[in-house]
């Protein structure tokens, strides 16, 4: 992923606080795409979620493993969200909630969280196709 600014810097872009939320998974094993049965699984048990434009949910990292499942690794496997500070009242209740993941649970934890920068657009290459995202977190 390869981040571009199309925006100039401004002082009311920099006093944007972001947070990297983190929330430890438990399980085994995942499907390695599953980038949307983790949205559907966040949505599903926090609706208010769904279409947020401020939320990004990352991949829960893992180690391949075989047909195209990868292995959670026993402690150090996390749910991260990147979302505007004002709006971390909205994720907490994920807290403890248990998540099905492509018909396999993973129980969350209580969450950790971290400023992180904000970006200002994002670039990304997804199956040879651009896509362009150039809207600031707001």
């Amino acid at each position: 992923m390869t981040a571009t600014h199309t925006q100039p810097i401004t002082s009311n872009t920099l006093e944007t606080t972001c947070l990297s939320v983190t929330f430890p998974v438990q399980g085994t094993h995942l499907p390695a795409d599953h980038g949307y049965l983790l949205y559907a699984a966040v949505t599903h048990t926090l609706p208010t979620l769904h279409s947020a434009p401020w939320l990004g949910i990352e991949l829960i990292s893992g180690i391949p493993w075989d047909n195209g499942m990868i292995a959670l690794p026993a402690r150090e496997a996390h749910l991260r969200l990147r979302l505007p500070a004002q709006n971390f009242a909205a994720v907490l209740p994920l807290a403890g909630k248990r998540l099905e993941i492509a018909g396999r649970d993973t129980a969350g934890c209580p969450p950790r969280m971290s400023a992180c920068a904000c970006g200002i657009a994002l670039c990304a290459h997804c199956h040879h196709q651009e896509i362009h995202r150039t809207r600031a977190i707001s």
